[in-house]
């Protein structure tokens, strides 16, 4: 699993708030979750349907949160 920490800074520096965040390798949905709370739009392509149980699971989690670390 990614850092969220290193995550979020990545997503922060190099996107938008309303851009399109591309995952080809979601796992447990890491880069998901930050782009969602960052506002950012995203899109996760996982092979492994246990990963992407993870990953919906932690992404349902979290409706409407946002990280205010960078606003």
């Amino acid at each position: 699993m990614k850092p969220i920490e290193l995550v979020e800074i990545m997503i922060h520096n190099c996107s938008g708030e309303g851009d399109t965040i591309l995952d080809p390798f979601v796992g447990s949905g890491t880069t998901c979750l930050v782009a969602k709370m960052l506002g950012r739009n995203y899109i996760g392509i996982e092979i492994n349907p246990e990963y992407c149980a993870v990953a919906e699971k932690r992404l349902a989690a979290l409706p409407n949160m946002k990280l205010e670390a960078f606003t």
